[in-house]
């Protein structure tokens, strides 16, 4: 069974393709991806239709972290002394 999924980044969509040719399984299976039970989820969120990015929680922009955070959260100081 294979698991693809599709992002779309222009309408920031995502569509979960379900494909079981080739697998090997040996099952009846569907190809029918809406027929399936124990859909995979993402953060409690079934991933059928076209959820958003933010009904998947996904961030959807990078912060900026400065190089002094990075050393802060890397290299914490021992506050008692060395």
């Amino acid at each position: 069974m294979t698991f693809t999924p599709k992002f779309n980044i222009k309408n920031q969509s995502f569509s979960p393709k379900f494909s079981t040719a080739g697998s090997g399984g040996g099952g009846e299976g569907t190809r029918d991806y809406n027929l399936l039970f124990n859909k995979p989820s993402i953060d409690g969120v079934i991933l059928e239709g076209n959820r958003s990015i933010e009904e998947l929680h996904l961030q959807t922009q990078m912060r900026h972290i400065l190089e002094s955070e990075i050393d802060r959260i890397l290299y914490p100081v021992n506050e008692g002394g060395i």
